[in-house]
């Protein structure tokens, strides 16, 4: 009872400290009181101003005193006192009073001393920073920082000093160097004296502890001014950090300190102080981060180098928010650029970038390089420091004169072409930011040509990048040699190559001077090229098209009339009938006919009379109509190429050339505003980015005169006014961004008196827009806070007198709302606090409006007081810092202050309710009437204000959970999907209120990894489930209604569980614990064998009739499960709780649940009786619920594998793939498996319309409303893309089987290949042959604790010598001694889990698209399963429960083995071993050892089969070997009956097979026995008792009725009985061939084609084929 005071004080506002302090004052009491007690009064103490009254604080003061002392350490939490260390700092500084003396007096704890001296750094000059309201404080605690550093640095580099003492070192220098910002500028600094005298402790300590010194050291790097102190500190404490630069792993702190040097003092002393750093370690340090994951970086520093160099340093107003301090200005001399230090720095820089971005191969050229990108930024600016010295001509030109020098001398090779393309590339880098380069004319000379065609392609495409260079001389002759070496190769080498090509060459002829001679020849190659129908389009065709014919412009530019003349007499003609003839090549037509105009209405931009310009205005006239077509009719699509909705953006180019041409200005925006009245909402968004393209080119053309700025206003009016009548307009962010971003660029120009202020005048002429646009900000605003809506307004303010006071007006009237609604956004928002996302406009907007509108503190302080949750406290301080502006010495440290204001607000939204704030959400974005113009129904922006709300409403149980409990939950979920052995989270820092319940959930999901159902009704949670499953109920349940009965009841319970995140990650625990049980019981063992009584589906519970209805239960399209499935009720469990039993989904929208839900339904596929790879017993509804709803509809970027897992073209191909599947089908024995049930009610989402989907990305949603495994650990991705691997390779999805097996490789950083490599196969041999093994590489090591006990296994693995000691054939080939230990190593090396799982996938699809006797075909899979099976040297220990084992998980290792038996069954040598291995395979399923938690990992994803896969296989091979009768009896004994009666058949036992039938069916009459019968007696009668006694639902008996009817020439009812089947399973290929082939005799020709669409929408593989009728029978190649 003493902890309810301390509990209601924890819920109560900012004042009540008294009991907090009670309770920590007292000894003992619950820890995680404690913690958040401290917390409650560390927060307090930050906002000290809260508590009210001098005795109050001093109460306070005293009272945190104490209890700090009460809980030092070693007695006390740490979480305590380091929170009570902030309360004192806190109240101490905004009392003035803070100071370190005295300190080391109080004989603190050294780790007390350093947190009490790190915290005032943290709060007044860091992230922390206290919120003061004062500059009399700010000032003060700068003073008392740069006072104190000669005291603090004493005691922080003193005897007991280590690494976190360095941190705190750096901290105080930062926040010394910011407070600089509030100081008077002095000669010396008190901070760098203090440091330099105890410089020798600090390089004692930098020594020891790196990394901490790095902080040091970019702190020392980021000091303005001070020079004469700064390097003699700098200088020592990098040549101590620098060497360690190439150590492994490398110094990743030292990166951000090599950055910052080059922002300033590196540059600084290559030209004024060269011994000041030494500068070849600095570039040698730097260079080594090139090539690694930091390449970025490290290119921009030497960017920021070069730049610095150029341009010096300025003092920056808004360094000190940023972290940085400002600088002093420095401007380098010119004499001071002509250091030879800089030509030696750059050499440096580009041998390093020849060396590291050489391309390995054609294949990596096809990948985007992103540092080559960031390699070209920073050549560029170094090639502004070029000069004419021999030093700077060898570090730029000798790599290309060398590579000159090889091509003449050197026979050409591949070696040879990666070095020219890398050097090509390097060269146009350079040259084309160095204007006169002579780099060009040197390729006339060199001989390219004699390369390979693939990288011939490569090379002359960045040849002809550097020939675009060239001087104008030249051009003529370097656009020639252009022309004759055009891309060539496959498309996908096209898509890389040729648009670059073809704008080198658009470059090159834009250079020709306007007297150059050959122009007509260059023109007429130029057109042919254009004009050349290419042979495979890819999505850079048009663009490449539109920059040969812009090209052609160029070299015809002197005679336009001609030019125009040709086009419209020979090439127009042509491209209009392609057009008009609707063919495959009408869109490319088009699109170069609008490329064609742009290029003619460019050249002739620059005419200034209208006889000039006539030739061009009638081409364009002339065609004019194509414009029209592709603005107001011709449908449009995406254009990966572009980024932009085509043939639409391509014709909006036209119209931005065409406005620069005065006399086609009104007709093209006439035509611009017509298209966006047809297109609507989808064409806005291009219209209006097309009025600001022509905004651009505003300033110095003709565009500035009166008519054509009165025309372009007009044309904003009408677009504008036409948005604000769309709701499906103003429900598009990227439309209403547009719309801002118009009059954002419209109004920054005006600002700068374009067009002689009329623009400003003309635009804002229209009030009643500017108020409607003033509306729709307020109310779009608080959800979406897009920087450039912030700008707008900030624009909008008057800033002379000259300003419309009518404008003035309507601000002023809509003042109360935008206050609100600012206010409201920047509190709310958090990406509103930071700089670069709209903080300075709203900072700016709040600045200027205090001074220019009136009324403006009245409407401001009434929108704070509107914020009902916010504390009068932080609102009396916003609104007072926003009074008190002017007092502030700089207008960014007044911003800064506002910042730290706003976080402090944003802190507080956080902790309240989410639950209430959700509410306040609804309620103040759906208003009662519309705030903009007349009826509520009629408006536009009432329905904006609807679908925000709305927005909000669907994905309000989102944010009802706080971002603690959202990340544990996701860490869990993540545990339970991985392969490795993962410890689950932990409960620390979740409110107090959810830990209990956080930790049973613990409990259960660690029960679900191991499938221990009867451990999880010990939970409090799961009692009513418990109760609900007792066995009394379930037998009672399946007596009253069978299993429909016990389902109701199941979901009954199931809807008790509420909507909590915790609870229904319960139910996920529960299904997956279940799925996971039956694995166990059927797949991966040891079986649980103990009759526990919790247990409601064990065998020893379930009768042979309920086990029967279960069964029953679980028959889908047709197609009855295994008869003697163990355990199968958890198999029907886990598919009513995950959805998939006709319920809808109950464990709710964890980010996992539809991986679990596909994995659930995988196993129930494959635990069908007849379900085979090659065809028979799959179903549709299983495989959409497996792999359809992973990957999504065609097109469906919203899938659970739509982001994170494949790009966008993998993508495609999948759902593509998988498509043809499910319209394969009309109906099921059963309705669709329905999916996740909608959280929004269907009669809300018909008023609301589809676009609010576009809407969810920009309204600051949490990450896992898209796809939070985005960031799930890639070995987890990769598991999950092995898996829809596995899957579409068992339904005979097979072509792209390799793009997800790619993507899994990515994903883990893994290759392999396999090859051949010297080596002996047998004991004697001497003859080294060529041995086929697989190579792999991955970029890390192998996780594992190697143990020393030597009796470490894996799963037992039969030698070759102990099945036959007399073989000499090698366990594996005997590598040459000839090979290299790298390769030896990528032979040999023992492979990660999802490694294992990259290779056994393969080994599936392998078996699957091949003929499984093919000899070649055994080899590979032999091969890829002796490289899975390679085992550690020593053994290695996970878990103590699984012993020491020699792999990284034993199924994996089984799997493996399985693939070995499969592959040596063929050979006489290896036959018996694998007969011997396939039985130890099944007999390992009892062994205790290893547990079912570490099988059970792997279960869903290595492909291993069931056990009675694994016991049909065995029996199988004995059949096949003739053992016949001894198959038989293992057949017999797994109730598996065709394949019982087929080897009777085999044996001519005919009589024997049918009694054994007719006495089975005596006993347990079934469909299937049924159908076994009338195979045997070729009788149909027993077909139709199969199908009478199935109700009609046993798809099979009226497949084998079609063949009998179809054998017997009876075609019209054996049509009729292959319908009825594939009616209830459609996914039967031959089948449906049959039917097709019935259906042509029956002369039914157009059912027949339908058919064999079917066929080849089932399996496109077999579209080359031949295809056999028969249905194939049950096969052994089953697996997960």
């Amino acid at each position: 009872m003493a902890s309810l005071p301390v509990v209601s004080a924890l819920e109560s506002g900012p004042t009540v400290w008294r009991p907090c302090v009670a309770f920590l004052s007292s000894a003992g009491g619950s820890e995680t009181l404690q913690v958040l007690s401290a917390q409650k009064i560390a927060r307090l103490a930050r906002g000290f101003h809260a508590i009210h009254g001098k005795e109050e604080r001093e109460a306070f003061q005293r009272a945190i005193q104490d209890i700090f002392v009460i809980h030092l350490p070693p007695h006390g939490l740490s979480a305590v006192w380091r929170q009570l260390c902030m309360a004192v700092v806190s109240v101490q500084l905004w009392l003035g009073e803070w100071t370190p003396i005295g300190l080391q007096s109080l004989q603190l704890p050294m780790a007390v001393l350093k947190e009490l001296l790190a915290l005032p750094a943290y709060l007044l000059f860091d992230d922390g920073a206290l919120p003061l309201d004062s500059v009399r404080l700010w000032r003060q605690g700068a003073q008392t920082m740069v006072n104190s550093c000669e005291q603090v640095f004493g005691a922080l580099l003193g005897p007991l000093s280590s690494g976190e003492s360095l941190q705190v070192v750096a901290g105080w220098l930062k926040g010394a160097r910011v407070a600089l910002e509030w100081l008077e500028e002095t000669e010396t600094s008190p901070a760098l004296k203090a440091l330099e005298d105890q410089k020798v402790k600090l390089l004692m300590l930098a020594q020891a502890f790196p990394e901490e010194a790095c902080e040091v050291a970019q702190q020392l790097a980021r000091w303005p001014l001070y020079d004469a102190q700064v390097w003699p500190l700098l200088r020592p404490l990098l040549d101590l950090l620098l060497p360690l630069s190439a150590r492994q792993p490398r110094l990743v702190p030292l990166l951000p300190v090599l950055v910052d040097l080059a922002a300033d003092r590196w540059p600084r002393a290559c030209l004024e102080v060269p011994d000041a750093l030494n500068l070849q370690d600095l570039a040698v340090a730097t260079l080594s981060f090139v090539n690694s994951s930091d390449a970025d970086a490290a290119l921009g520093a030497w960017q920021s180098f070069a730049a610095t160099v150029l341009e010096g340093t300025m003092e920056w107003e808004d360094e000190a928010e940023r972290g940085y301090g400002c600088h002093a200005e420095w401007w380098p001399h010119e004499e001071a650029l002509t250091s030879p230090i800089l030509p030696e720095m750059f050499g440096l820089l580009a041998q390093e970038l020849l060396r590291s971005l050489r391309l390995p191969s054609v294949e990596a050229a096809l990948a985007p390089t992103e540092p080559r990108a960031a390699a070209q930024k920073a050549v560029a600016v170094w090639a502004r420091l070029v000069g004419d010295s021999m030093a700077w001509h060898s570090a730029t030109w000798a790599p290309l004169e060398l590579l000159a020098q090889k091509l003449r001398h050197v026979t050409t090779s591949d070696s040879l072409a990666q070095e020219a393309e890398v050097v090509l590339w390097f060269s146009y880098t350079l040259a084309a930011s160095w204007e006169g380069a002579p780099a060009a004319g040197l390729l006339l000379a060199l001989p390219l040509d004699s390369f390979s065609p693939a990288w011939r392609s490569l090379v002359w495409m960045q040849a002809s990048c550097l020939a675009s260079t060239g001087p104008p001389e030249l051009s003529l002759r370097l656009a020639e040699w252009i022309l004759e070496r055009p891309p060539e190769g496959p498309c996908e080498l096209l898509e890389v190559v040729e648009s670059p090509w073809a704008s080198s060459l658009e470059r090159t002829c834009r250079r020709l001077p306007t007297t150059a001679q050959g122009r007509d020849s260059l023109a007429e190659k130029v057109l042919r090229l254009a004009l050349q129908v290419p042979s495979s389009l890819h999505p850079y065709s048009a663009e490449a098209k539109g920059r040969l014919l812009q090209a052609l412009g160029h070299v015809m530019r002197p005679d336009l009339d001609r030019l125009c003349s040709a086009l419209s007499r020979e090439v127009l003609p042509r491209l209009c009938g392609s057009v008009q003839a609707d063919t495959s090549m009408s869109w490319l037509a088009l699109r170069m006919i609008l490329a064609i105009m742009h290029s003619v209405l460019k050249a002739s931009a620059d005419a200034q009379c209208e006889q000039t310009l006539s030739a061009p205005l009638s081409l364009c006239r002339a065609h004019w109509r194509f414009l029209e077509l592709s603005m107001l009719r011709v449908p449009c699509s995406f254009d990966t190429a572009s980024g932009r909705l085509q043939p639409l953006a391509s014709a909006m180019e036209v119209i931005s050339a065409a406005c620069a041409v005065p006399c086609l200005l009104q007709e093209a925006l006439t035509l611009l505003m017509q298209s966006a009245r047809e297109r609507g909402a989808h064409g806005l968004e291009t219209c209006l980015h097309t009025l600001e393209q022509v905004l651009r080119s505003l300033p110095g053309t003709s565009l500035e005169e009166p008519p054509a700025v009165n025309a372009l206003v007009q044309t904003i009016h009408v677009i504008t006014d036409l948005a604000m009548t769309l709701p499906e307009a103003l429900q598009d962010p990227a439309v209403v961004k547009a719309l801002y971003s118009l009059w954002t660029r419209a109004l920054a120009l005006a600002r700068g008196q374009a067009c002689g202020g009329l623009l400003r005048k003309s635009l804002l002429a229209n009030l009643t827009l500017v108020d409607k646009l003033l509306k729709l900000l307020c109310i779009t605003l608080p959800l979406f806070a897009a920087d450039v809506l912030l700008r707008w307004l900030t624009l909008l303010l008057p800033r002379s007198a000259t300003d419309i006071q009518a404008v003035t007006d309507v601000l002023v009237n809509q003042l109360p709302s935008l206050c609100k609604s600012v206010c409201t956004a920047l509190i709310e928002q958090g990406s509103l606090t930071k700089w670069d996302s709209g903080f300075l406009d709203a900072a700016e907007f709040l600045y200027l409006a205090a001074d220019t509108l009136a009324n403006f503190p009245m409407a401001f302080w009434a929108s704070l007081e509107g914020i009902e949750w916010l504390p009068p406290c932080s609102r009396q301080q916003v609104f007072q810092h926003v009074e008190r502006r002017h007092e502030w010495p700089k207008r960014s440290l007044w911003m800064t202050t506002l910042q730290q204001l706003l976080q402090d607000c944003q802190q507080q939204n956080f902790q309240q309710s989410s639950k209430d704030t959700a509410q306040r959400t609804r309620s103040s974005w759906a208003p009662r009437c519309c705030p903009v113009v007349g009826p509520v129904r009629s408006s536009s922006l009432y329905s904006l204000q609807l679908s925000l709300a709305s927005a909000w409403r669907r994905y309000a149980p989102l944010f009802a959970m706080d971002a603690m409990t959202s990340h544990f939950l996701l860490r869990l979920e993540y545990a339970l999907l991985s392969i490795e052995p993962t410890v689950l989270p932990k409960v620390d820092g979740l409110p107090q209120e959810t830990k209990a319940e956080a930790e049973s959930l613990l409990r259960l999901f660690n029960a679900a990894r191991s499938g221990r159902v009867a451990e999880m009704w010990q939970e409090e949670q799961m009692r009513p489930m418990a109760e609900c499953l007792t066995r009394a109920k379930v037998e009672v349940a399946l007596s009253a209604g069978g299993v429909e009965r016990l389902q109701a009841d199941l979901l009954s319970v199931c809807h008790s569980f509420g909507s909590t995140p915790l609870l229904r990650h319960a139910l996920l625990a529960l299904a997956v614990a279940s799925l996971q049980h039956f694995l166990r019981a059927n797949w991966t063992g040891p079986p649980e064998e103990a009759d526990d009584a919790r247990l409601p589906f064990h065998p020893s519970a379930v009768d042979e009739e309920a086990h029967r209805a279960i069964l029953a239960a679980l028959e889908v399209d047709g197609e009855a499960v295994y008869e003697l499935l163990a355990c199968p009720g958890y198999l029907w469990l886990a598919a009513v709780l995950l959805g998939l039993a006709g319920s809808e989904n109950q464990v709710g929208s964890g980010a996992t649940v539809p991986f679990w839900r596909a994995r659930c339904a995988f196993a129930w596929q494959l635990s069908v009786a007849d379900a085979s790879e090659r065809g028979s017993g799959q179903c549709p509804h299983l495989f959409q619920a497996s792999v359809a709803d992973l990957l999504g509809e065609p097109g469906d970027s919203t899938s659970p594998l739509a982001t994170g897992f494949f790009n966008r073209q993998t993508r495609a191909s999948l759902q593509n793939a998988a498509a043809p599947l499910l319209r394969s089908y009309k109906r099921g024995a059963r309705p669709p498996i329905e999916g996740s049930p909608q959280v929004i009610a269907e009669e809300e989402a018909a008023e609301e319309g589809d676009a609010l989907e576009a809407m969810l990305g920009v309204f600051d949603a949490p990450e896992d409303v898209s796809n939070p495994l985005v960031n799930a650990p890639e070995a987890i991705r990769a598991c999950i893309m092995v898996e829809v691997a596995n899957r579409l390779c068992w339904y005979s999805r097979l072509k792209v089987w390799p793009l997800c097996s790619q993507a899994a490789c990515e994903a883990m950083g893994f290759s392999y290949e396999l090859t051949g490599v010297l080596g002996t196969k047998r004991e004697h041999q001497i003859t080294e042959f060529a041995q086929l093994v697989v190579k792999t590489q991955t970029k890390e090591k192998l996780k594992g604790i190697e143990v020393e006990e030597l009796d470490g296994k894996a799963p037992g693995t039969l030698s070759l010598k102990a099945v036959d000691d007399l073989t000499d054939v090698l366990e594996t080939p005997k590598l040459s001694t000839s090979l290299s230990e790298e390769e030896r190593q990528q032979i040999e090396r023992p492979l990660k889990a999802a490694e294992q799982l990259i290779l056994l996938s393969r080994c599936h699809y392998v078996w699957a698209s091949s003929n499984p006797n093919d000899e070649m075909v055994l080899q590979e899979v032999n091969a890829l399963a002796q490289r899975v099976l390679k085992k550690q040297d020593q053994p290695r220990e996970e878990e103590a429960a699984e012993g020491p084992l020699f792999t990284v998980n034993w199924l994996t290792f089984s799997c493996g083995l399985w693939f070995r038996c499969r592959a040596e069954h063929h050979r006489n040598k290896t036959r018996e071993r694998a007969a011997f291995q396939l039985q130890s395979l099944v007999d390992q399923f009892m062994d205790e050892k290893p547990s079912a938690a570490h099988r059970l990992r792997m279960a869903h994803s290595c492909g291993y089969p069931a056990r009675f896969h694994l016991q049909h296989e065995v029996a199988t091979r004995m059949m096949r070997m003739g053992m016949v009768s001894t198959a038989h009896e293992q057949f017999k004994k797994l109730r598996m009956w065709p394949e019982a009666v087929e080897c009777l058949i085999i044996a001519e036992r005919n009589v024997e097979a049918e009694d054994m039938l007719k006495e089975l069916i005596e006993k347990h009459p079934s469909p299937r026995l049924w159908c076994c019968l009338g195979d045997v007696m070729k009788d149909p009668q027993h077909y139709e008792t199969a199908w009478e006694l199935s109700k009609k639902r046993f798809a099979r008996a009226q497949r084998s009725l079609g063949r009998y009817y179809f054998d017997k020439k009876q075609i019209a009812k054996s049509v009729e009985a292959f319908k009825l089947a594939l009616d209830i399973n459609p996914m039967y290929e031959g089948i449906w061939f049959t039917l097709g082939v019935g259906l042509m005799q029956l002369e039914r020709m157009d059912e027949a084609m339908v058919a064999f669409s079917r066929v080849l929408a089932i399996n496109d593989e077999e579209q080359d084929d031949d295809i056999c009728w028969v249905c194939p029978g049950p096969g052994p190649i089953l697996y997960l």
